[in-house]
């Protein structure tokens, strides 16, 4: 699994209006173009609740396809892309 350094969970509700950073690291696997990120948090009775988070192939394309759409900045990374696909 992939360790991402910059990724953050955050929860809220209605006993916790505001939010509040829960995690601020969590992993993530990638195969035949799905993503799995994997999370664990405290839950309330004291032990802990696992979440999972399932981005399919198409979505994992189209939040691509938003980021490059919002995002001027993206080019910079354009050349690593391409770099990581050449290895395949």
């Amino acid at each position: 699994m992939t360790k991402l350094e910059n990724t953050k969970l955050f929860r809220g509700g209605v006993t916790a209006p505001k939010w509040g950073e829960i995690l601020n690291v969590s992993k993530c696997s990638i195969f035949q173009g799905t993503i799995k990120f994997d999370f664990e948090i405290d839950s309330k009775g004291g032990g802990k609740t696992q979440l999972k988070l399932v981005i399919e192939e198409d979505d994992v394309l189209a939040i691509l396809n938003e980021f490059i759409d919002t995002n001027s900045e993206c080019v910079k990374f354009v050349p690593k892309f391409v770099k990581l696909v050449n290895k395949k």
